[in-house]
Order: structure tokens, then C-alpha cells, then sequence
């Protein structure tokens, strides 16, 4: 797992090795990302879908405010996710 450091590094890497290489390693970050964003958590299009479905079952609408909740609680997981990703991808360097 890296972030955008280390993105960055393979990137800078792969260009070496010629464009079609980069299109190659472009092409799988968007795939990863688009698979990334539908898992089922908070924050995330997966997340949404989620509690869409929750609703679905219970037949009534999640509370807005617990929804908002939740998404906030994912936001800040994945914002603490990526701030020791990006630490530890500088400790690499």
C-alpha cells in the first residue's frame, strides 16, 4: 500500500521504462481507485450504497444526522489512513 509519495516514485519509475508502461500504470490506478470507493464504508460511494440498502430492509429512512455521523467518522478514518500512509511512504524515501 502507498499514497501519493509513493505514486509518485513508481510513477517516476515506470516513465522510465516508456509511455506505454505509464498509460499501463495509469490505467490500474484508476481501477484500484474506482474498486476502492465502492467497498462498504463510510465516506465512500460503497458506504453510501450501503446504508441505501439498510434503508432498504428497514423500509424507513436512516436519520440524517446518524448518517451524517457515520460518514463523518469514516471521513476522519480515511484522512488518519492516508496522513500515516504518506508518513510512512516519506520514511521510505
Amino acid at each position: 500500500v502507498v499514497g501519493p509519495v509513493g505514486i509518485v516514485s513508481i510513477a517516476a519509475q515506470t516513465g522510465k521504462l516508456g509511455f506505454l508502461y505509464f498509460l499501463q500504470l495509469l490505467a490500474l490506478i484508476s481501477l484500484n481507485l474506482s474498486i476502492m470507493n465502492l467497498l462498504p464504508f463510510p465516506a465512500l460511494d460503497g458506504g453510501r450504497f450501503l446504508l441505501l440498502m439498510i434503508e432498504k430492509v428497514k423500509g424507513s429512512p436512516v436519520n440524517k444526522t446518524v448518517e451524517g455521523y457515520i460518514n463523518a467518522a469514516g471521513f476522519l478514518a480515511l484522512i488518519a489512513l492516508m496522513v500515516l500512509i504518506t508518513i510512512r511512504d516519506v520514511g521510505r524515501l
